[in-house]
């Protein structure tokens, strides 16, 4: 039976999906999936009095997942940490950073102080925008492997599964399910990062092109960044909200490498919550935000020979 036969035999939308497109028939697909995914999720969080945390050890190191919140996305964010709490390998820990002027306890959605219960843990920082996502845990955590994961994004449930079975292959290096191939001019400088390419199986031959996006999970094990991560006069001064750009930035120093991570969605086709920024983001970098602060940081490290080594 043909797919566009079978939705319309088995599935109810308002809608004659034998006019549409492929193209639209595979987005209304993906649509109808990621509302029943949330749905999922959001009925977990109601009901579901099972631990979201386990003690367990997955590996040599703690295994710590965090994550960031602001503004109205405050209000969706117990989706993304509900999606952490069902997977197949529970985390050790899962610690949502706030900014220390911007949310109180009393005022926060009830869903989280549910999920507190499950053993979410929040806590507060000074407010240095989506850094907040890995710095204050790589300061209070810094023997433990650390996942970050978006607060607009619902995860496939073997995501810390899949990441702990790449750390343990390469303990050293961080850890990726998305990653772009750095395209170098003639000059030996990066071409746009909007022509840089997907990586779907690996890393490119040259590991030093190779640049880690975060919507899609990252793994980082300890010690894989040298203390000039901390600078907070480089990443809040002249790298803006391009967090990517800084770590990236920040391994190529240390000398440390990254690992593809499998996943059946090596382009970042994920599921989005309303609030995601991806849009967002991305129309910022075609306009050159990425570029302009892998001009700056990259220039201020010295690093653009590296990634020609």
């Amino acid at each position: 039976m043909g797919i566009k036969k079978w939705i319309v035999e088995h599935l109810t939308f308002g809608r004659n999906y034998l006019l549409l497109s492929q193209g639209q028939l595979m987005d209304d697909i993906k649509s109808l999936v990621r509302n029943q995914y949330a749905a999922f999720m959001w009925n977990q969080t109601l009901h579901s009095k099972e631990p979201g945390v386990s003690d367990k050890r997955l590996c040599d190191e703690e295994v710590v997942v965090s994550l960031t919140s602001y503004g109205d996305r405050i209000h969706t964010a117990h989706l993304t940490i509900e999606s952490i709490m069902q997977q197949t390998v529970r985390p050790n820990r899962i610690i949502l950073w706030l900014a220390e002027d911007e949310f109180k306890e009393e005022t926060l959605p009830v869903a989280l102080q549910m999920q507190k219960e499950r053993g979410l843990e929040i806590a507060y920082c000074k407010d240095i925008k989506s850094y907040k996502k890995l710095i204050p845990s790589l300061t209070r955590f810094p023997k433990a492997c650390i996942i970050t994961v978006d607060d607009d994004v619902v995860y496939e449930p073997d995501l810390v599964e899949k990441m702990i079975k790449a750390h343990i292959e390469h303990p050293s290096d961080i850890c990726a399910t998305r990653i772009h191939a750095v395209k170098l001019r003639s000059n030996g400088k990066p071409d746009k990062y909007t022509n840089w390419t997907s990586c779907v199986k690996e890393c490119p031959e040259n590991n030093n092109l190779t640049f880690s996006v975060g919507v899609g999970g990252i793994l980082y094990p300890p010690d894989c960044f040298t203390d000039e991560v901390f600078n907070q006069n480089v990443f809040m001064d002249i790298c803006g909200e391009e967090d990517d750009v800084l770590f990236n930035a920040m391994r190529l120093l240390k000398g440390t490498r990254i690992t593809k991570v499998f996943t059946i969605n090596p382009k970042g086709d994920f599921m989005l919550l309303p609030s995601s920024k991806i849009s967002s983001l991305w129309e910022k970098n075609r306009k050159g935000g990425n570029d302009d602060a892998i001009q700056a940081v990259y220039s201020r490290y010295g690093l653009f020979d590296k990634l020609n080594r």
